[in-house]
């Protein structure tokens, strides 16, 4: 069921906010956010936290909150919907989805997420790539380019009115991202896999995984905590 209600979706359907709609420690909140400085470390220490490897969430703690308390202010999309984000090298979706029932606990912010699925590909790690040279004509001297491999990226089916973030492309300055902030703690179902071959000589193969947001309900009826062994979801 899932997967051809993900299919037939064909454009966004989540509400733009102004930032005249949001109180000002709310923008004050997803400006900061948007700068790798304050994100970057937050996000980091929120995945040592999920793997017992650090205790230095506290300083990141307010940002945290606000940022979550801003994005509850975004109305819920009144369809289903999805959004498309490009992979971390250290992200394994094909491990995701054969462990645990394809259920993976993200702890961090999902951040560089958009409507636009062309855009993930710039945020997506090259996997078994080698490097080549090629001199294009009117070159005077080769270039070294990127050959092969493979790039990863999530196809995420968000249910209808469930608030999980936000269209933040009006506020964050970068418009042409088209980010959709995720808040963070999401519990996903990695389901199935689609590839587009590489459209040039020296490009890479694009895998592309759906993947669910569960909502509470959903995480109660699988059993999410103790299947996860989790605790905030």
């Amino acid at each position: 069921m899932y997967n051809s209600l993900i299919e037939g979706l064909d454009k966004a359907r989540f509400p733009v906010v102004k930032k005249s709609d949001l109180p000002a420690d709310d923008l004050v909140a997803i400006k900061k956010y948007s700068s790798q400085q304050y994100s970057t470390p937050m996000n980091t220490s929120l995945w040592k936290l999920k793997f017992g490897k650090g205790d230095d969430f506290e300083p990141h703690k307010e940002l945290h909150d606000a940022v979550i308390k801003a994005l509850n202010h975004f109305p819920a999309p009144k369809e289903d919907n999805y959004v498309y984000t490009g992979l971390h090298k250290d992200a394994d979706p094909e491990k995701w989805r054969h462990s645990a029932g394809g259920l993976v606990y993200i702890p961090a912010f999902i951040s560089s997420t958009t409507d636009d699925k062309e855009i993930p590909w710039n945020f997506a790690h090259r996997h078994d790539h080698i490097m080549s040279t090629m001199q294009p004509k009117g070159y005077t001297k080769p270039m070294p380019v990127e050959s092969g491999g493979y790039e990863n990226a999530l196809k995420i089916l968000i249910p209808k009115n469930h608030k999980v973030g936000g269209n933040i492309k009006n506020i964050n300055g970068m418009a042409e991202e088209k980010e959709f902030l995720i808040k963070p703690h999401q519990v996903l179902r990695i389901g199935g896999l689609t590839t587009k071959p590489k459209s040039w000589e020296h490009g890479s193969e694009k895998r592309i995984y759906t993947a669910h947001i569960l909502t509470p309900e959903v995480k109660r009826m699988l059993a999410v905590t103790k299947k996860l062994g989790i605790k905030n979801v």
